[in-house]
């Protein structure tokens, strides 16, 4: 019995707080209003239910202080974009989607641990926090970033384009989208295994490294600095690298539509390796590699 009536006092007590907490900002008492109606009252506080409710949706509605957002415990989707958030209070443990881009956010202190998704961009964010493990899909793209936190094992997807970054830390295996475009990068870490989506445009990148198999789309625009290709993965559909030294292809794989030719002793004026056009190799997914004959 006693057990029974210490889980009661606790559950009241934790609706007591909820019911307690105040909204100081008017717009995101308008925006809970409504989304939410019974989640609060007419003198701006949360009531019982906003402790039940799985989804907020405030975008885009005036809003400079999230302070209560603590109280929506039971939150997996939150999306407080197109605001005008310089900060952000802690948030409901349980997130799963973050959605925050497009404030004036100059820092994130941390981020709930069982988030999936996050997507920051379009801020003033100079670095982020320490990654939850869970995190699968960033999007920081458009911030003032010069590094970047180690990235969970599970991420899939990557958008820091529009950043100040110098390098990127080691990227996962199962990572299958990577956008680094309009950074200062110079070089890439050894690309994941399961890439499909490259974009790392507009940086100052000198080589490639290995393309993995699988990769379907990449593109290269404004390195005027790159010279050379490594071999190209048979399943390739789209190459673009305007604005950059490369004349020519170390291979052409069968689905990928170019004007640049193969190279060959006529055309590598950059010395670039050439790859073997054995239809063996090629339907492999293998290639050789032989030194330039010039």
């Amino acid at each position: 019995m006693q057990t029974i009536l210490s889980f009661i006092a606790a559950f009241c007590c934790i609706f007591s707080l909820v019911k307690a907490q105040a909204i100081p900002d008017t717009n995101f008492a308008n925006a809970i209003r409504q989304q939410c109606p019974a989640c609060i009252t007419s003198a701006n506080r949360l009531t019982n239910q906003a402790i039940l409710l799985p989804s907020l949706d405030v975008s885009g509605q005036g809003i400079s202080n999230l302070a209560g957002i603590h109280g929506f415990r039971g939150l997996v989707y939150l999306d407080c974009s197109n605001n005008l958030l310089t900060s952000l209070p802690h948030l409901p443990i349980a997130l799963s989607e973050f959605r925050c881009d497009s404030n004036q956010l100059n820092r994130i202190d941390s981020l709930p641990p069982y988030l999936i998704r996050v997507y920051c961009g379009y801020n003033q964010l100079t670095e982020l926090p320490a990654l939850p493990p869970s995190l699968e899909g960033l999007i920081c793209d458009h911030n003032q970033l010069t590094e970047l936190p180690p990235l969970p094992a599970n991420m899939y997807d990557l958008d820091c384009a529009h950043n100040q970054l110098t390098e990127l830390p080691p990227l996962p295996d199962v990572m299958g989208s990577l956008y680094c475009g309009a950074n200062l990068l110079s070089e890439l870490p050894p690309l994941p295994r399961d890439l499909v989506f490259l974009n790392c445009y507009d940086n100052q990148l000198t080589t490639v490294p290995t393309l993995p198999v699988d990769l379907d789309w990449i593109c290269l625009n404004d390195n005027p600095n790159l010279n050379c290709l490594p071999a190209l993965p048979n399943n390739l559909r789209s190459l673009v690298c305007i604005n950059t030294n490369i004349t020519c292809l170390p291979n052409l794989p069968p689905q990928l539509t170019t004007s640049l030719p193969v190279c060959d002793a006529t055309n590598n004026f950059n010395n670039c390796a050439l790859v073997s056009a054995v239809d063996d190799n090629l339907s492999q997914k293998t290639f050789q590699i032989f030194p330039n004959p010039n």
